[in-house]
């Protein structure tokens, strides 16, 4: 996260607490987090909002060439027409990706909520699949076809054995170099 926030071609916002009690609170939250300025939005209604951060994507994605990352922690407190805001500005891509790269992290619920058919489409934009698994053994294999490139993160309280088990587990199925790489504290 540090690294994100110093990089010159990379804006970069976590929301920590995504309780929001409406989309024009969500998209407000995300404007001002960005720094966008007062005068960029016309007024609070749902579409001013929405095309604020439209052209604040558009000005600093193509014309400044910049990475828009939103990270949101605690992703299953995100309400459904939050995460239908989120759907929404998804849709908004160059040729060659998406302007808001968008990290949803959460609780086991948040899976089971992607999965309703109105997120799915969501859940498909997100991109890279993750997993939930206990142990070593609930690794599947189909998992890693075709990705050169797996990371690993385990909690605080996850007991290193668990951890070197599952990286036994990975190297059992091809991984050929495992890399170390320490978190921010």
């Amino acid at each position: 996260i540090q690294e994100l926030t110093e990089r010159k071609d990379c804006l970069f916002h976590i929301i920590l607490n995504p309780s929001f009690s409406s989309e024009e609170v969500f998209l407000g939250s995300l404007l001002r987090n960005f720094d966008v300025a007062a005068s960029f939005v016309a007024d609070n209604s749902l579409l001013a909002l929405r095309e604020s951060f439209e052209r604040f994507l558009f000005q600093k994605g193509v014309t400044e060439d910049k990475t828009i990352i939103l990270v949101v922690d605690e992703a299953q407190n995100l309400g459904p027409k939050a995460l239908e805001e989120l759907r929404l500005l998804s849709n908004l891509q160059t040729d060659k990706e998406p302007l808001l790269q968008v990290i949803l992290v959460g609780q086991p619920g948040l899976r089971e909520r992607l999965r309703h058919p109105a997120l799915r489409q969501l859940a498909q934009r997100l991109g890279t699949p993750a997993f939930m698994v206990d142990g070593a053994e609930d690794l599947q294999e189909a998992w890693f076809i075709g990705r050169p490139r797996v990371g690993l993160t385990a909690g605080a309280s996850a007991p290193d054995v668990l951890v070197q088990q599952v990286i036994a587990r990975l190297r059992a199925m091809g991984a050929t170099h495992v890399r170390r790489m320490d978190g921010v504290e």
